[in-house]
């Protein structure tokens, strides 16, 4: 299992699965394959869709990765997805699909850290989002009580190959 202690104060959302969905059972997974997708921003009519390149590489996963499709997949994500993006990828996979939103901590900053007094040596896709993305990958996913059943995980970008 992968082993981290759990902060009480993190609250976490709602989970929407597959599983719950399809209203199915099934034996627990110790694998998972977890993405991080970030929301729109900005003007609505000029913002990145993630989800239909993240559906394609969840095909392809499925595709490729020799697991007879067990491993389950988490998509954090930062604001919410349209219905017909979660629906369209549930279509796509026969693995148990998970999304959890993670507003409630990816904005955050590491303790200790001020960002008025300092500035981000990264700045595409907004101010600080690369960093905060490091700190979620790096330390706060593994607070989420969701990850802790898992023995494995495997961490992929939306454009990972």
């Amino acid at each position: 299992m992968l082993k981290s202690s759990v902060v009480s104060s993190i609250q976490e959302p709602y989970i929407y699965s597959r599983n719950q969905y399809f209203n199915r059972t099934r034996k627990p997974s110790e694998n998972v394959i977890a993405f991080l997708v970030a929301s729109f921003a900005g003007d609505i009519r000029r913002a990145y869709d993630p989800y239909p390149k993240l559906r394609q590489k969840i095909f392809q996963l499925d595709e490729r990765l020799g697991d007879s499709k067990t491993a389950d997949i988490i998509i954090f994500h930062t604001g919410y997805p349209f219905r017909a993006d979660i629906t369209s990828i549930m279509h796509t996979t026969a693995r148990n699909v998970l999304f959890m939103n993670v507003d409630h901590i990816f904005y955050k900053f590491s303790p200790g850290f001020d960002p008025h007094i300092r500035d981000p040596n990264w700045t595409q896709k907004g101010k600080w989002n690369y960093h905060h993305m490091c700190y979620f990958w790096f330390k706060q996913v593994f607070e989420l009580k969701i990850i802790q059943q898992y023995r494995y995980m495997m961490r992929l970008d939306d454009d990972s190959q």
